[in-house]
């Protein structure tokens, strides 16, 4: 289990989150960098000492994502069942048009996928990190809410 959780994207964002642990005096947590764009997960800040490789927590490959070719008929069935249902145009009947929705549909639910085990298996008591306007944010609000996750926004406000 993790005491707390500091997703950083950036050395701005490590140095608010040094001052937060550092005037809260804490000591159980761990620090992941990321990124609102795929895929997400990435080592991109462990040159910081306190950041730690995703990998440390079997968080691999998210670059090699296979999720949507090992499961794809199931994501393929999804794809033209939504099809059906909110497009009748001819493109959405294109077997092109629908590899490339399986695709995409198959690399998010990887992503969703694999990081749904890190947090059902670390389950952190807090996470903090700035959401930004992307996929991963309210993805990662809404495992804060499946597993009463504590939300702290990354910020020097409100500390000490």
């Amino acid at each position: 289990m993790i005491g707390n959780l500091f997703l950083i994207r950036d050395e701005k964002e490590y140095k608010l989150a040094e001052k937060i642990i550092e005037e809260r005096k804490i000591n159980d947590f761990v620090m992941l960098s990321w990124s609102g764009k795929e895929p997400y997960a990435v080592n991109t800040c462990v040159h910081l000492k306190k950041v730690m490789k995703w990998e440390e927590f079997q968080v691999k490959g998210l670059n090699l994502n296979l999720y949507w070719l090992v499961n794809y008929r199931y994501i393929e069935t999804l794809a033209r069942k939504s099809m059906e249902r909110f497009c009748q145009n001819e493109i959405a009947k294109s077997p092109h048009f629908i590899f490339g929705l399986v695709w995409k549909l198959g690399n998010e639910l990887g992503y969703i996928d694999t990081l749904d085990k890190f947090f059902r298996d670390h389950r952190p008591g807090a996470i903090f990190f700035i959401p930004g306007k992307d996929f991963i944010s309210p993805l990662i609000f809404s495992f804060m809410d499946i597993y009463k996750i504590k939300y702290e926004k990354l910020t020097m406000r409100g500390t000490r």
